[in-house]
């Protein structure tokens, strides 16, 4: 109901509402009043007790504002004139873009919150579609969080190797070093991963568009020239402002991820830092961090560059919150829509469904093709 709605009407806002509404008619066996009371008794308010979900919203409004501080205040123009030099090539923006996606390894979503609002002013000026901008982003921040050795997503398929191991009754003599083993195996069997990052750079790369890309692409806006700044200390001002909240907050980001999950108590290695990572309280660093971060750029706007914007910083930052409202209405609508399908039992019926008549062979296959279906029908991969 949700996806067809979503096609039909493009307000994707109604859309999960009431697919979401849909499926608590049927867990109240077509009882539409109760089902309307209970989508927000058991499936809204509930979400947004979850305190994993909430530290996503306020991390994501928390960014929305501390890059709101850096755009408003000059200093994404300076980094942008740094990417792009005097001219306004849309090649040059993919690939900064697509590159700073590499940078931002340690998580997905940081990944795209990060690329995607700070290349936001590059790829603007150089008349980039925001759709290309989305595709870059999207493309390239899980294929990468996924490659790297040591981050969020990797930690999280540790923890899934580990409990299929125990589900299948296998004895792991050392679970930090066989589960590595197996996941490191796997790594060249990620065709998706490496399909995904050759399409991005061959489109950024060649120029070439297709289907619904090359209309938006075409009705992109006409790329601006960058303005250089008459005082060359103002420019370097700008930068450093730019450079050093961005800086703490990717270090911020990666070291309290390694700090948190007590990576100081224990040897370096690599199959530990796996360990350290699955143990950290991602959602809390992610928060430390930004809001550090966000305070470093709200101090230096005030003190480096007071003269930048005609608004006091804390208020910028308060607006780029306001301006992540909708985004964010999105998310805690998908929240309820998969607490629903959780409650329908999906997951279940599909196990049992499957077991009856799937051959072994055709297991890896047929699972991606499931859970390109499921994630398309749901909006989450999880």
């Amino acid at each position: 109901v949700a996806i067809v709605l979503a096609f039909l009407t493009r307000d994707i806002y109604v859309s999960l509402f009431i697919g979401a509404f849909s499926g608590t008619i049927l867990l109240n066996d077509g009882n539409v009043f109760k089902a309307f009371i209970d989508l927000f008794a058991k499936h809204l308010v509930p979400v947004l007790a979850d305190p994993w979900k909430v530290s996503i919203i306020l991390f994501s409004f928390m960014m929305g504002g501390f890059v709101e501080v850096l755009n408003r205040n000059g200093s994404m123009q300076a980094l942008s004139l740094k990417f792009l030099g005097n001219g306004n090539s849309r090649k040059r923006a993919g690939l900064g873009a697509f590159g700073m996606g590499w940078l931002v390894f340690f998580d997905g979503l940081a990944n795209c919150m990060l690329v995607g609002k700070t290349m936001r002013a590059v790829t603007d000026r150089a008349g980039v579609s925001r759709e290309k901008l989305a595709f870059i982003v999207d493309s390239t921040a899980s294929p990468i969080a996924s490659f790297a050795l040591i981050s969020t997503w990797i930690a999280t398929e540790m923890g899934l190797i580990l409990a299929g191991f125990e589900n299948a009754g296998v004895t792991v003599s050392d679970p930090s070093i066989a589960p590595y083993k197996l996941l490191i195996q796997s790594l060249p069997f990620r065709f998706y991963n490496y399909f995904a990052l050759a399409i991005v750079f061959l489109t950024i790369w060649l120029g070439r568009e297709y289907g619904p890309m090359l209309a938006y692409e075409r009705k992109k806006r006409p790329s601006r020239p960058m303005r250089q700044s008459k005082n060359p200390s103002d420019l370097k001002k700008k930068l450093s402002v730019g450079l050093i909240p961005l800086v703490i907050l990717v270090f911020g980001v990666f070291g309290g991820l390694y700090v948190e999950g007590g990576g100081l108590e224990e040897s370096f290695s690599l199959a530990g830092a796996i360990q350290v990572f699955g143990r950290a309280r991602a959602d809390i660093v992610f928060i430390c961090a930004t809001a550090f971060a966000s305070v470093t750029a709200i101090l230096l706007t005030q003190f480096i560059l007071p003269n930048s914007t005609k608004e006091a910083p804390v208020q910028i930052f308060f607006e780029g919150m306001r301006h992540m409202f909708m985004p964010m209405l999105i998310l805690v609508f998908a929240f309820m829509l998969s607490n629903v399908i959780r409650d329908l039992k999906t997951a279940e019926w599909l196990v049992g469904f499957l077991a009856e008549w799937l051959p072994a062979a055709l297991l890896p296959a047929l699972v991606f093709l499931l859970s390109a279906v499921m994630s398309f029908s749901t909006g989450t991969s999880w």
